[in-house]
């Protein structure tokens, strides 16, 4: 819970200072790094709440019995039954992964590594030239089709992960 409360933006001073000591180098992988460490507490405590309310312990207890392993029951019994809360994980988390402009700017320091968010920076202009915002809203439509695809493809999975776990009246 606590990784919930202090977000990655608050530590990145400390953050840096690490990744410096141990030797990473600071390109277009390190944001990845801080993308899945600071999506963890979530995506845990989403596994956690669904997990202890949608994955009957009988169903695994009797593949158990049935002599399945813990590596198959785990592919043919637990995580088809995730699907709802791993497609709730991939669209919460890729959506704020996607849109990141923050960690991108921080870590990557070459314009041909920046990801869309941080590119689309080059239309905006400067003081000698104005801004390019016809191209500039073109851009931002592009970068968000691949969400609104994903969504639209898993959008009843996405709505059924938010909903398991609520109170039933």
């Amino acid at each position: 819970m606590s990784g919930l409360v202090v977000p990655g933006q608050m530590v990145l001073i400390p953050i840096i200072q690490m990744i410096k000591s141990v030797g990473i180098p600071m390109n277009q992988y390190t944001p990845i790094l801080m993308f899945i460490t600071c999506s963890l507490p979530f995506s845990t405590f989403l596994y956690t709440g669904f997990i202890r309310s949608g994955v009957p312990e009988e169903l695994e207890e009797a593949a158990h019995i049935d002599g399945a392993g813990m590596f198959r029951r785990y592919w043919q019994i637990v995580f088809p039954l995730l699907l709802p809360v791993t497609v709730s994980v991939v669209i919460t988390q890729g959506v704020w992964i996607w849109n990141d402009y923050f960690f991108n700017m921080v870590f990557i320091t070459k314009t041909l590594a920046a990801p869309l968010p941080v590119a689309m920076l080059g239309f905006l202009g400067d003081q000698q030239n104005p801004a390019q915002w016809n191209v500039l809203f073109a851009a931002c439509i592009l970068c968000a089709l691949p969400l609104l695809l994903a969504f639209l493809a898993l959008q009843k999975y996405f709505v059924g992960g938010m909903t398991v776990g609520a109170v039933k009246g």
